[in-house]
């Protein structure tokens, strides 16, 4: 019932992202991931390779991009995707 819901929901959601460009972007920093993200090499070998996290979000706080970063706070690792955003 969950996925139905998103799939019906999914193209409305969609469109009110892309109605109007966004004139500003707020940039937040996450330096406590949970314990639990992990990746998985084998059995019993595992490793957390991402550090922090950054969410960007438009003027009406509406999520348009986040990633993992495997590092701490640096604008070099989002420069990119901070650019395609702005196109």
């Amino acid at each position: 019932m969950v996925a139905t819901n998103f799939q019906h929901q999914k193209k409305a959601q969609d469109a009110k992202m892309q109605k109007k460009p966004d004139e500003m972007f707020k940039i937040d920093w996450h330096h406590k991931l949970p314990a639990k993200i992990k990746v998985h090499t084998g059995k019993g070998k595992r490793f957390s390779p991402f550090r922090s996290a950054v969410a960007v979000q438009n003027e009406d706080n509406l999520t348009i991009f986040w990633t993992r970063c495997p590092s701490s706070e640096s604008m070099d690792i989002v420069k990119d995707d901070l650019a395609r955003l702005k196109e």
